[in-house]
């Protein structure tokens, strides 16, 4: 290829690098295999996905642990009346549960979707768990999607 050749072709503007699956370029958006023409998007805007599968099992332990302590903790009340053991058991189960609770939405948080309308119908672009990232590709497909407006 001469120096002509490289003169006449339009630089492709990257707006967000290859990092997770995911490119953002002028002319198109490639996201888990898969791309999208950036001309062809419009509407684009975010959803809440669904709690992911571990954090919900770790939900449901955390409940169904704190349902096994209170019926214990009723049945010692009912036997011996309340005293120092049932109060100590008692703030030992709150204060596991709400760890139990603290670590599963930490660690497993929900994602967030992005959608837009590509040739009129509606598409789910990328998902992350990662609030920065997301944010990161959103604005890289929000600036490619302007560009290209603006370019037309």
């Amino acid at each position: 290829m001469d120096q002509t050749e490289t003169r006449d072709r339009p630089r492709v503007r990257e707006h967000y690098a290859w990092w997770r699956g995911v490119q953002v370029t002028d002319a198109t958006v490639t996201a888990d295999g898969r791309t999208f023409a950036v001309e062809d998007l419009r509407r684009l805007r975010e959803h809440p996905g669904r709690p992911q599968p571990v954090r919900r099992a770790v939900l449901g332990v955390a409940v169904a642990q704190a349902a096994v302590v209170a019926f214990a903790l009723a049945g010692l009340v009912y036997l011996n009346g309340a005293g120092a053991t049932v109060y100590v058991v008692a703030v030992a189960q709150a204060f596991t549960t709400t760890v139990l609770v603290v670590v599963a939405l930490v660690r497993w948080p929900t994602p967030v979707q992005l959608w837009a309308l590509y040739r009129g119908e509606p598409v789910m672009l990328h998902e992350d768990p990662d609030p920065i990232e997301f944010g990161k590709v959103r604005r890289a497909v929000e600036r490619a999607m302007h560009t290209h407006r603006l370019l037309k």
